[in-house]
């Protein structure tokens, strides 16, 4: 009798990988085996897409951009009121004033109301109008602006004696030249406006006389700005050429 080769192991594991295939094509060829494949694969591509979906909404959500004063611009608050020599004068007008600087200067003006415009809906908000213990623009009514959302820098309270002043220096006039406004309307301000837009450039060209402050300060004149920034602001009005006007709707 021949002696034979001494099997190895690889029928055996050929047999053992064949029960295994064969045990598999077996649960394959049952539907509940696709069901189970087909619901893992179906649920998998619902939460990428709401996962993606959820990324693209917070992204471009439709919250209002805030509203960035660029470095060159600056916005300051004008109160006019009758006599800052009274306890409590009475409120005339109030405006955002917009100093833009550009290759050629903007100045904007936002009224936003005055005694006149009886129907405007921004009166009855203002009309609360008082000056606290220091002689300033109550926090109520500061806060009433507030809600105006215009990012003002601050604010100038002016009565009809610094409001002439000014006026008449911007003009080259007279200091006692009265102010054509006797009834605070809009077209009465927008002549005026009209006027000291026209003598800009004038006073440019020729030069100005430094401002006399000690007519008016702080008698007729407070201001939540520092001494020095008055002083920019004004300067504005002559420095690279003088500005465009532009009437500024509020937003």
């Amino acid at each position: 009798m021949q002696n034979q080769t001494p099997e190895t192991g690889i029928s055996e594991n050929a047999g053992f990988l064949s029960t295994i295939i064969i045990r598999l094509m077996v649960l394959l060829s049952r539907k509940a085996i696709w069901y189970i494949a087909g619901v893992f694969i179906i649920s998998l591509l619902i939460g990428y897409w709401l996962g993606s979906k959820l990324v693209v909404s917070v992204s471009s959500s439709n919250t209002a951009p805030i509203q960035v004063v660029d470095s060159q611009s600056r916005i300051i608050t004008l109160i006019e009121v009758t006599d800052l020599s009274e306890p409590q004068p009475a409120l005339l007008s109030v405006w955002f004033i917009h100093m833009i600087n550009k290759e050629r200067p903007v100045l904007g003006f936002t009224p936003v109301t005055a005694v006149s415009m009886i129907d405007d809906e921004n009166l009855p908000k203002l009309a609360d109008f008082s000056l606290d213990s220091t002689g300033n623009p109550s926090q109520e009514f500061l806060k009433s602006l507030d809600k105006l959302k215009v990012p003002s820098s601050g604010y100038i309270l002016i009565d009809r004696v610094s409001s002439t002043a000014f006026i008449n220096w911007i003009n080259g006039s007279e200091p006692g030249t009265p102010l054509e406004l006797k009834n605070h309307s809009m077209a009465e301000y927008g002549q005026i406006l009209r006027t000291m837009c026209g003598s800009l450039p004038i006073a440019a060209n020729k030069g100005i006389p430094e401002f006399s402050w000690s007519k008016i300060t702080p008698g007729n004149f407070r201001t939540s700005l520092l001494f020095s920034q008055v002083i920019e602001n004004t300067a504005f009005l002559f420095a690279n050429g003088s500005p465009r006007c532009e009437m500024v709707p509020l937003p």
